[in-house]
């Protein structure tokens, strides 16, 4: 299936939503959806309507991105926190209890995926 193809199956919305989207397409792909749209001569309202409400969804998906992108972020602040906090070298710490800390700082580190769960 070629892109004329494929952009013949697609819903207005999700054409206009291409169009809306310019970074994320290659300008030879916008143009067939372009084109795509020009075919199917909508009503100029109804496609101010779906433009509207496709802006609307682009930016809460952006905010929901960037909660969580925060999210993520905060999340890796506290393994951070945490391993600062277990500082191996501490001096009043007996030798026995750095090397306990340091062994399980490494350990920390290794699998520190598997504590942020996003």
């Amino acid at each position: 299936m070629n892109i004329y193809e494929k952009y013949k199956t697609y819903s207005d919305r999700k054409l206009i939503r291409l169009l809306l989207q310019k970074s994320e397409y290659q300008e030879q792909a916008l143009e067939i959806a372009r084109l795509e749209l020009d075919k199917r001569e909508i009503e100029t309202q109804y496609r101010l309507e779906i433009e509207h409400s496709v802006v609307k969804e682009l930016e809460l998906e952006a905010k929901e991105e960037k909660e969580k992108e925060e999210r993520q972020n905060h999340k890796i602040r506290s393994v951070i926190l945490f391993f600062k906090s277990l500082n191996p070298i501490q001096s009043n710490a007996s030798l026995g209890y750095r090397l306990f800390l340091f062994v399980g700082l490494i350990y920390l580190i290794l699998y520190a995926e598997s504590f942020i769960t996003i």
